[in-house]
C-alpha cells in the first residue's frame, strides 16, 4: 500500500531529520575521535570551531544547519556526562520570530470602519435622543461600556452583558474612580484571585461617567417582556445593528482603536493591546485595593501579632538521631528492595510487592516516619491500578527527592504556604522542563494521597503545575505603610540581635526597591555591590547560585531607588559586612551563618517575611515574592503617568525630582522601549512575561486616561445619559462637564467606598527609631578581637562592630583568660588551646571545610533556641571543655564515668549523640565498667588502648570526639575523622558568655 497525503509528508519529514543528525553526528566524530580522552579549553574551541565551518558549507539550508548545530551540543551535553568533559558547552541556536504586529491593513480597515460605525453611534443616537425601547437602553449602555469606559476582552464583555441582564452587580470605588469587579471563566486567562480556596480570574473593570450615568437609567427599565441576548452573535448583532459584518474577536479588536480617538487621550500601543486582549495583565484583588485608599493603609498594632517566636518559625529539620541523619537511605534502599528482585530471573507480580510494600508500611508506622510512610503507602495503593514496572517508574523520578525533603522537613506539619514553597523548590530543581512537569504530575498526586489520609495541608491544585506561569497569576501589592510597618516589626524580633535585624531589612529594602528575587539575593556577594553613586548590583552566577534564566543576567541600580532612610540602612549593613568578613569581596553580601561564609537560607526568609505580611495586613496570600511584584508595578506607574501620577502615598513615595531622577535612569529621554527597559530590569525575556505577573495596575492606569477624555455635553445630551437631574442642570449655565457629576452618581448608584476590614490599627508614617542592639554574633566577636590583636583602638572597634566598651572589654578578658589556660607535663607548661604555631594567638582557628561550618550552624541555631531554658548546663558543658582538652589530641578526657554522663546529657541539648565518637583507655578492665557502659550509651566507641591478660584492674578514661560532617555522612575516601568545630565553638561561646574563666 502507497503511504501518501500526511503520512507521507511526515515520513520524509523524518527521514531528512534523521539524515541531517547522522551527516552531523559522522562530522563531530571527525574532530573528536576520542571522546575517552576529554580536550582541553583551547582544542575544544579550536576543534569546535573546524565542526562548524564543515557544517555551514555541507547544510545548505538555515533550518538543517540549526539542526546539526544543535545535535553537536547535544553531542557534547552527553560527553560531559559519560567522559567528564570539563569544557564550557556553547548554547543552542534557536530562533525565535517576532510577534505579529497589531496594527496591520486588515486591522487598520476594520478599526476604520467601526470608528466610523461608533461615533455615528454616539452623535446622531446616544446623544441626541433618549432610547425608546429596553433593548436600545442595553446597546446604549454596552457600547459605553466598551468605547468610554475602555473594556474591549470579548470575555469580559459577555460577563458584563450577563450582569446587565441579571442585575447582580455592585459598584465599588476606589481614588475616586468606580469600578466593577468581574470574574470570569475563561482557560485563556490565568486565575489571580482565591474565593474559598477556588482560583479564579476576576478583572476590576473601571466605569466612566457616562457609562455610570447610563447604569443608572438602565435601572429604571423594566426587563420582563425583553428576551434578552444570550449567545455572542445575539449581542454583536444588537451592539452593530447589523449594519457591519464582524465577527465578536474583530469586533473587540478593532474597538479599542476609537478608545484611543478620544480627544486629550493617550494611550501607548502596550495599553492598547492589554485592552483588547492581546497582552495579558491582571489586577490584585479587591481585599488589597482597599488598602490603597487615601486614609485606608491601616496595619495591624505590632503588639497584636503573634509573637515573632511562633510567627519566625521556618519548618523544623530533621535532628540526627541515633543512626544519624541515613533515614531516608534506609527508607530508599527498603523500598527499592520491594520493587527490585535481585539475583531473580522470574517477573516481580503485584501480588509479591504488595506483600514486601505492606511488611514496609507496618515497619514505618511504628518507627513514626509519617512522611516516609505517605510515599509507601501511595505506592501500595497505586498497586491497584498500574503495573510493577509503571510504579518503577515512579520511584526513579520521586522516591529520593521526596525523601530528602521527608529528611529536611516534618511534612505534614507544615502550614500550606511552607509546603507551597518547600514543592516549588524541588520542582525547580528538576534538570528540564520536561522533568519538571512529569515531576509536578507525580508530586500532585501524591499531595492529595497525604491530604485525604495523612492530613497534610490542602494547597492550591494550580500551584503544583509544572509551568507555574501560566496557570495562576499570584497578584499582589505591598503598599508602603504596610512596608514601613513590616521593617518595624523586624525591628523589634528578639530573637535576633542587630546583625541579623538589619540583614532581614535589607533584603526586604533590596526587594522592594530593586525588584530582585530571593535567589538573586542569596547568591549576591559583597564584590557585585559596585562602589559608586549608583551602587550598580551585579546579577550573574558565581559560585553562590545561579540566574534563573538567561535574561536574569543583568546590572540594577541600587542608591537611586531607595529613600533616605533605607540608604542609610543598606550602607551600614554594608560596611558592616566588609568588617565582618575582613574585605573578603567573595563573601556572601547576605549571611546569618556563624563565619559569614554561607548564604542565607532563603526558605526561612521567606516563610518570617511572609509571616508578618499576612500578620499586619489580615491578607492571607501576601509572599515575600510581592516585594517584587510591588517593584515592578510601581515603575509601570512612573512610566504611563509620569508627571500624571495622583497623589497616592500608598503607590508613590518618591517625591517628584527622585522619581525624574529614577525616570532617566531606566528609560532616558524617552519612553518608546519603557516597558523592554522594566523588563530588562526585572530580568525577563520579554515585556509580556513583565505584564502577565508582576503589572497590576495597567487597568487602572487606563481608566486614569480615559478619564482625560472630558467630554462637554450639552444639558440635554448630559440628561439623556444620566450624568444629572434636570433640577441641578437648570443652575449650569454653560455646557456640562461629564466629570462634575461624580458626587451625584456615587449617591444615585449607591457605590460602596473600599473600607480597610482592620479595626483599631494604626498608620506607620516612617521606620521606628529605635536603638540599634548590640550585634553580638560568633562572626562579630571574632572580627572584633582579630582587631583587636593587630592593635586598634578599642573606641574605634566599638564603632565598626555597634558593641559596647564593656562587651568588647568582657571578651578580651576571657579570650586571655582561655589562653592562658595550661597543663604541666614533665615540669613543663603546655597551653590546652594553642600549639607552638599559633602561641601569638588570641582566637582559634576557624573551621575550613563547608560542611564544618553548616554543621556549626546547626549547633548555633540549636544553642540558641535552648540556651534562656539550660543556661547551667550549657555552662558546665563548655567549662568542662575548655578545661579537659589538649592540644596533643583531639576531643575532650574524662576520666570519671559521672562526669561524662552529665556532660553527654548537657550537650545533647546542641549536639546529637550520633556526631559523638568515643575513644576508650582501658574500659574493660575498669572497676566502673558497668557504669562507663551507661555513659556511653547511644555513643560510637573504638578501642584506642586495650587491657592485656596482666593488665591490673584501673578506672578507665575515655576521650570524647566530635565526627567529621564527612565521615557523619558516610562518605568515601580519605577524610579527617574528627572535627575541631567543637572546640572553635567552645572557644568562641567561652570568650562571649558571662563565665568565670580562671588560669588552669
Amino acid at each position: 500500500m502507497v503511504i501518501i497525503g500526511v503520512e507521507s509528508r511526515e515520513r520524509k519529514r523524518l527521514l531528512e531529520i534523521n539524515r541531517v543528525k547522522d551527516r552531523a553526528n559522522q562530522t563531530f566524530e571527525k574532530y573528536f575521535p576520542n571522546p575517552a580522552r576529554p580536550p582541553s579549553e583551547n582544542q575544544f574551541i579550536s576543534k569546535w570551531n573546524e565542526y562548524i565551518d564543515e557544517i555551514g558549507i555541507t547544510f545548505g539550508a538555515f533550518r538543517d544547519y540549526r539542526m546539526a548545530f544543535n545535535q553537536g551540543i547535544k553531542t557534547i551535553h552527553h560527553y560531559q556526562k559519560e567522559f567528564n568533559w570539563l569544557v564550557q558547552s556553547p548554547s543552542f541556536l534557536i530562533t525565535d520570530k517576532p510577534k505579529p504586529q497589531l496594527r496591520t491593513i486588515s486591522w487598520l480597515q476594520n478599526a476604520w470602519a467601526l470608528n466610523d460605525y461608533l461615533e455615528d453611534w454616539q452623535h446622531n443616537e446616544l446623544f441626541k435622543h433618549d432610547p425608546i425601547s429596553v433593548q436600545e437602553a442595553y446597546r446604549h449602555t454596552m457600547l459605553s461600556f466598551i468605547v468610554h469606559s475602555g473594556h474591549c476582552i470579548a470575555e469580559v464583555i459577555k460577563a458584563f452583558s450577563q450582569l446587565l441582564i441579571s442585575g447582580s452587580y455592585e459598584i465599588m470605588t476606589w481614588s475616586n474612580i468606580p469600578f466593577i469587579p468581574i470574574t470570569i471563566d475563561s482557560s485563556k486567562f490565568n486565575t489571580n484571585i482565591s474565593i474559598k480556596r477556588q482560583q479564579a480570574t476576576q478583572f476590576v473593570c473601571y466605569l466612566y461617567p457616562i457609562t455610570q450615568g447610563l447604569l443608572k437609567l438602565w435601572k429604571k427599565w423594566s426587563k420582563k417582556q425583553w428576551q434578552a441576548p444570550d449567545s455572542w452573535s445575539e449581542i454583536i448583532d444588537l451592539l452593530l445593528n447589523k449594519t457591519l459584518d464582524m465577527s465578536y474577536s474583530r469586533f473587540c479588536s478593532a474597538a479599542g482603536y476609537t478608545c484611543e480617538q478620544q480627544e486629550n487621550v493617550k494611550i501607548s500601543q502596550a495599553l492598547l493591546e492589554y485592552q483588547i486582549g492581546r497582552t495579558k495583565s491582571y489586577s490584585i484583588p479587591l481585599s488589597n485595593l482597599t488598602r490603597l485608599n487615601q486614609g485606608q493603609g491601616a496595619v495591624r498594632n505590632i503588639e497584636d501579632i503573634p509573637p515573632p517566636e511562633q510567627v519566625s518559625q521556618a519548618p523544623s529539620k530533621s535532628n540526627y538521631t541515633a543512626k544519624g541523619n541515613n533515614h531516608h537511605f534506609d527508607v530508599f534502599s527498603e523500598l527499592k528492595a520491594c520493587l527490585y528482585q535481585e539475583k531473580s530471573t522470574q517477573k516481580l507480580t503485584s501480588s509479591v510487592v504488595r506483600i514486601s510494600l505492606s511488611k514496609l508500611i507496618k515497619r514505618l508506622r511504628g518507627s513514626g516516619q509519617q512522611s516516609e510512610l505517605v510515599l509507601v503507602h501511595w505506592y501500595y495503593a497505586k498497586l491497584a491500578r498500574c503495573t510493577v514496572s509503571t510504579l518503577k517508574t515512579y520511584h526513579s523520578h520521586l522516591s529520593r527527592k521526596w525523601l530528602y525533603l521527608a529528611s529536611q522537613y516534618a511534612l505534614n506539619t507544615l502550614g500550606a504556604d511552607e509546603l507551597e514553597s518547600v514543592y516549588l523548590q524541588a520542582i525547580e530543581s528538576q534538570a528540564s522542563k520536561k522533568s519538571q512537569k512529569y515531576f509536578a504530575a507525580r508530586l500532585k498526586n501524591l499531595h492529595k494521597f497525604g491530604v485525604e489520609h495523612y492530613g497534610f495541608s490542602a494547597i492550591s491544585s494550580q500551584y503544583l503545575h509544572a509551568d507555574l506561569t501560566n496557570s495562576h497569576t499570584k497578584s499582589g501589592f505591598i503598599d508602603e505603610t504596610l512596608f514601613v510597618a513590616l521593617l518595624n516589626s523586624i525591628s523589634t524580633i528578639d530573637k535576633f540581635n542587630g546583625d541579623e535585624i538589619q540583614c532581614v531589612k535589607s533584603l526586604c529594602i533590596l526587594s522592594y526597591r530593586c525588584g530582585l528575587r530571593l535567589s538573586e539575593l542569596k547568591k549576591l556577594r559583597i564584590k557585585d555591590v559596585e562602589p559608586s553613586q549608583i551602587g550598580w548590583l551585579s546579577i550573574r552566577d558565581n559560585y553562590l547560585g545561579n540566574n534563573k534564566t538567561s535574561s536574569s543576567l543583568r546590572k540594577v541600580p541600587l542608591f537611586p531607588m531607595l529613600l533616605p532612610e533605607e540608604k542609610v540602612i543598606i550602607e551600614s549593613y554594608y560596611q558592616l559586612k566588609l568588617e565582618q568578613v575582613h574585605h573578603k569581596m567573595r563573601s556572601p553580601l547576605f549571611s546569618l551563618s556563624v563565619g559569614g561564609k554561607l548564604p542565607i537560607d532563603t526558605f526561612s526568609i521567606s516563610i518570617l517575611v511572609g509571616s508578618l505580611l499576612k500578620s499586619l495586613s489580615q491578607l492571607d496570600y501576601l509572599v515575600f515574592h510581592h516585594l517584587r511584584h510591588s517593584c515592578l508595578s510601581r515603575l509601570q506607574l512612573f512610566l504611563e503617568l509620569h508627571d500624571d501620577i495622583p497623589d497616592i502615598p500608598q503607590l508613590n513615595p518618591y517625591d517628584k525630582i527622585q522619581r525624574e531622577k529614577i525616570h532617566y535612569l531606566l528609560f532616558g529621554h524617552s519612553t518608546k522601549n519603557g516597558y523592554d527597559a522594566i523588563a530588562a530590569f526585572a530580568g525577563h525575556e520579554s515585556a509580556s512575561m513583565t505584564f502577565e505577573h508582576y503589572f497590576h495596575f495597567s487597568d487602572w492606569i487606563v481608566a486614569q486616561k480615559l478619564h482625560k477624555a472630558n467630554y462637554q455635553l450639552t444639558k440635554g445630551q448630559a440628561k439623556r445619559v444620566g450624568l444629572n437631574t434636570k433640577r441641578a442642570l437648570r443652575c449650569i449655565e454653560d455646557s456640562v462637564d461629564t466629570n462634575s457629576s461624580n458626587d451625584f452618581l456615587h449617591k444615585k448608584l449607591n457605590i460602596q467606598t473600599l473600607i480597610n476590614p482592620i479595626e483599631n490599627g494604626n498608620t506607620p508614617c516612617s521606620l521606628l527609631n529605635l536603638p540599634l542592639k548590640e550585634t553580638i554574633s560568633i562572626l562579630n566577636c571574632h572580627a572584633a578581637l582579630s582587631l583587636f590583636e593587630e592593635g586598634y583602638h578599642l573606641n574605634e572597634i566599638c564603632h565598626r562592630f555597634r558593641i559596647q566598651e564593656a562587651t568588647l572589654e568582657h571578651w578580651i578578658k576571657n579570650a586571655q583568660a582561655i589562653k592562658a589556660i595550661s597543663t604541666t607535663v614533665a615540669g613543663q607548661n603546655y597551653s590546652r588551646h594553642f600549639t607552638k604555631a599559633r602561641v601569638d594567638c588570641l582566637l582559634p582557628a576557624k573551621p575550613n571545610t563547608e560542611s564544618e561550618v553548616k554543621l556549626l550552624n546547626q549547633y548555633m541555631k540549636a544553642l540558641k533556641l535552648e540556651y534562656r531554658s539550660n543556661k547551667e548546663a550549657i555552662h558546665h558543658f563548655i567549662l568542662y571543655a575548655l578545661y579537659h582538652t589538649s592540644t596533643s589530641r583531639s576531643g575532650i578526657y574524662f576520666s570519671n564515668p559521672d562526669e561524662l554522663k552529665r556532660f553527654i546529657k548537657a550537650s545533647h541539648i546542641i549536639i546529637p549523640k550520633a556526631h559523638w565518637r568515643a575513644v576508650t583507655h582501658y574500659l574493660d578492665a575498669s572497676i566502673y565498667k558497668d557504669e562507663w557502659k551507661v555513659a556511653l550509651n547511644g555513643v560510637q566507641r573504638t578501642v584506642e588502648r586495650a587491657q592485656t591478660k596482666r593488665s591490673k584492674k584501673s578506672i578507665g578514661s575515655v576521650r570524647l570526639e566530635l565526627k567529621h560532617p564527612n565521615k557523619l555522612n558516610n562518605r568515601d575516601g580519605r577524610v579527617k575523622r574528627s572535627s575541631s568545630s567543637l572546640m572553635y565553638i567552645v572557644h568562641m561561646m567561652g570568650i562571649m558568655l558571662p563565665l568565670n574563666i580562671e588560669k588552669d
